[in-house]
């Protein structure tokens, strides 16, 4: 049934796209990002926040979450287990504000920063690059 629904949600999604000509599932970032490459532009991301840069402008920027980047990659408070096992690994060994290093997950290479905890929920903000297939 969730398939189902997800399906339908693209399926309309993608027929608003054609009739209004408007790209509707687009980040700021259009980059193709092979594994190397995508590899190697985290890593550079992930310098710049450990020498202060902005999260939420370089989220904005470089992101390709098109569900936060516009919000700097809030994610809002989820439980842990609706995340995937490698995000959700990553995050319960964090401490509040702790920024993880790069990691890789079936989606791409994200960041990600636990911005808060309370029982059963979590608070965090990520950059996301993805990988062409």
């Amino acid at each position: 049934m969730k398939l189902y629904l997800l399906s339908l949600i693209l399926f309309v999604l993608e027929t608003s796209r054609s009739l209004y000509g408007q790209t509707l599932l687009e980040t700021n970032n259009k980059t193709h990002y092979t594994n190397q490459a995508a590899n190697k532009e985290i890593s550079r991301l992930y310098r710049k926040l450990k020498a202060g840069y902005d999260f939420d402008k370089l989220a904005q920027e470089y992101s390709q979450d098109y569900g936060s980047f516009t919000v700097g990659g809030k994610l809002g408070w989820q439980k842990p287990n609706q995340f995937v096992p490698e995000f959700n690994q990553m995050i319960s060994q964090m401490s509040k504000n702790q920024l993880s290093k790069p990691f890789k997950t079936g989606f791409g290479y994200h960041i990600v920063q636990l911005l808060d905890k309370k029982p059963g929920e979590v608070l965090t903000r990520h950059i996301l690059l993805k990988v062409d297939s």
